[in-house]
């Protein structure tokens, strides 16, 4: 099996003949065909080449996924020999050559859309990659066109439409033959109804030589005698799995037996008949819309510890040993330095992240909204401190209060904003500890939402960082601690410009705010974050002496991540449905249960690179029954050549065992063909 692809694709539109243009082109070239005859045919240089550098884009499109680069060039070799003996004209022969070199470029846009590679899914998807490639190649318009055409018509046998489109099916076919491992049955059915060029039939002929009339009858008096003694052992044990020895299927990548079914109506044996599951049995197999919806998600974690050890980063030295800090990696919550990080100590007005963070969150739910109308209560309005001076009975917008924390520290709005959402402080408090504890804040305790020193109040700066990291995931509360200025109350004559009190926002490059603090107990206090380039890193330091300490140690802490640093999130892959023969089981094939790979942010060190792959394989078949929890293949991603991770791929329904009289029914059919 190949690995799912690794890239965006942009569908343009259909490239398309008229049917005006498509009819004269057929005419005209098959006209020369006619008069030609089997004369030797020379295309110019200019074209060779053309075709050469398409076969090169097409290598470099397919790029680690080497069956189906091999599969387009045995496809080529074949259609460009059929067409030289055959006499094509040169045209006709660029045609041809360039339709088998991007006949199945459809393939990887059909399991990115669809999660199958089915005929018909290529046919739709891809003529558009197509057009784009040889266009950029400097293929003529009415070359383009053609090759289109054929690209989202190499799946349909009837009707066949020019000998350039009769030479692709053949060539095509050759090699589905030998990859897939097609039955007798299948190969005769194809030799009847694909083939009609000399050339093709003769290639198919000493690849697979037609039974003489005495195999045949050898063939079928073997199979009656086998017959008779798998019968006597089925009456003898009543539930023996004769079932195992009726063919299975043709794979559907590549050969659609539906095509085929056209035989019946000229008294052949239908492909079905033989070899291909039944309508009944093809709805079982296939997995639908609402199975590829539903694919088992799994998010993957990738240890990059050895990358860093590699790169040997030097360990952070603080300013001030003093302090309360740490150094955290916002994607990841990888502590990158700490000092005395789990220590209590008074948090300040830092307290009010878990404020904005409990309103936020409630915002987001539609608990309540930003314009919402708010009253400040009396007790509201007689909290000191830092504040906006709420009146009682004033009212003021949800945002308006929002702003007032995160900008001037307000501990009034931080009052009036809990009684709102909760009915009262109290209640406001209990939930912002119900919340440090949902985050892993083992040294935390709340008192009030603003900050003030009071006595079981106390956080630590590992804690600060957690609630900090959990803000920071909020679209709102990122707007609101990166707001620089504000004006409240504007046009009441109360006019007030509020400026952000994080002297970081408006002097440190990518700095997105976050909280100030201070009091006596607390001393100065900032959780700061800043982003550049996709990374995001929290610095917090606590009981810092003066401003310019707190300030010059959160810098430090950011310089430090940004220079060693930096995240990087591997896009999400899909691992498509995988169809599977199956032995003794009610039905020829089974589908795999999809599953999408999504992976958590990685770490690295900021000069080294992460080359994450995923790869997968599947048992060549498996035998019923099985349970939906039953391992048939494995996922591994690996990380710069490593492996880092793995998952079992799993059936997406119980596969059931055939029982005795279908058993007995396949093997007749097998052996008889009624």
């Amino acid at each position: 099996m190949g690995r799912p692809p690794g890239f965006l694709f942009v569908k343009k539109p259909r490239i398309r003949l008229t049917m005006e243009e498509n009819s004269a082109m057929i005419f005209s070239d098959s006209c020369a065909y006619g008069a030609l005859g089997r004369g030797k045919i020379t295309m110019e240089t200019k074209e060779r080449e053309q075709l050469d550098r398409l076969f090169l884009a097409m290598a470099e499109y397919e790029k680690g996924v080497p069956h189906r680069i091999a599969h387009f060039a045995k496809v080529h070799t074949y259609a460009a020999l059929i067409g030289r003996q055959e006499g094509l004209p040169d045209r006709l022969q660029l045609i041809t050559e360039a339709a088998a070199l991007v006949h199945d470029i459809g393939i990887r846009p059909s399991l990115e859309k669809y999660h199958s590679s089915a005929g018909k899914y290529q046919q739709i998807e891809g003529p558009a990659p197509a057009g784009e490639m040889l266009t950029r190649l400097g293929f003529s318009d009415e070359v383009t066109r053609r090759v289109c055409w054929l690209v989202g018509h190499h799946h349909t046998y009837h009707p066949v439409e020019g000998p350039d489109h009769q030479i692709l099916l053949e060539a095509d076919f050759l090699v589905n033959a030998m990859e897939e491992a097609m039955s007798e049955a299948a190969i005769r059915t194809g030799r009847e109804k694909v083939f009609s060029t000399k050339t093709g039939l003769a290639l198919l002929d000493a690849m697979y030589p037609p039974k003489t009339d005495s195999q045949k009858r050898k063939e079928r008096a073997f199979m009656k005698r086998l017959l008779c003694v798998l019968v006597s052992l089925a009456l003898l044990f009543c539930a023996a799995p004769l079932g195992a020895l009726a063919e299975g299927g043709v794979t559907q990548q590549n050969l659609d037996a539906s095509q085929f079914t056209a035989g019946e109506e000229e008294g052949l044996p239908a492909l079905t008949a033989y070899a291909s599951p039944t309508p009944s049995q093809l709805a079982a197999q296939t997995p639908s819309q609402e199975d590829v919806e539903n694919a088992q998600n799994v998010s993957v974690t990738l240890d990059t510890q050895a990358l860093i050890d590699q790169a040997g980063v030097s360990p952070y030295g603080f300013l001030y040993p003093d302090t309360y800090c740490v150094l955290m990696d916002a994607s990841t919550g990888r502590v990158l330095a700490e000092q005395n990080s789990h220590a209590q100590v008074a948090p300040a007005s830092v307290t009010k992240v878990m404020t904005m963070l409990l309103l936020c969150e409630a915002m987001e739910a539609g608990q309540i909204g930003e314009q919402d109308i708010v009253t400040a209560s009396a007790y509201a309005s007689s909290i000191g401190g830092s504040q906006i001076y709420l009146e009682e009975g004033e009212q003021m917008t949800v945002e308006d209060l929002m702003m007032s924390l995160a900008l001037p520290s307000a501990n009034d709005a931080a009052v009036c904003l809990g009684e709102y959402l909760c009915g009262s402080e109290e209640a406001f408090v209990e939930r912002m500890n119900q919340r440090a504890q949902e985050l892993g804040m083992e040294n935390t305790h709340f008192a009030n939402p603003h900050g003030l020193d009071e006595e079981g109040h106390y956080s630590s700066a590992y804690d600060v960082a957690l609630m900090t990291r959990q803000l920071l995931q909020s679209q709102l509360g990122r707007k609101y601690v990166s707001t620089q200025r504000y004006v409240l109350r504007e046009g009441t004559g109360r006019d007030w410009t509020m400026i952000n009190s994080n002297p970081l926002l408006a002097t440190y490059d990518g700095c997105i705010g976050v909280k100030t603090g201070f009091t006596d107990a607390a001393h100065y206090c900032l959780s700061s974050a800043a982003e550049r380039d996709g990374s995001t890193f929290i610095a917090v330091c606590l009981g810092a002496v003066t401003t310019t300490s707190r300030n010059e140690e959160c810098q430090g802490m950011l310089d430090y991540a940004f220079a060693n640093y930096k995240t990087v999130t591997p896009e999400p892959v899909t691992i498509p449905a995988q169809t599977l023969p199956v032995e003794l089981g009610l039905y020829q094939q089974a589908a795999t249960q999809p599953v999408t790979l999504t992976f958590t942010p990685l770490l690295i060190p900021a000069g080294a690179e992460a080359a994450v792959e995923t790869d997968f394989s599947v048992q060549p078949s498996i035998t019923a029954p099985l349970e939906q929890t039953a391992s048939v293949g494995e996922i591994t991603v690996t990380l710069n050549g490593e492996q880092g991770y793995s998952q079992p791929i799993t059936p997406a329904q119980p596969v059931e065992r055939r029982g005795f009289w279908a058993a007995f029914g396949a093997l007749w059919q097998r052996v008889f063909g009624m």
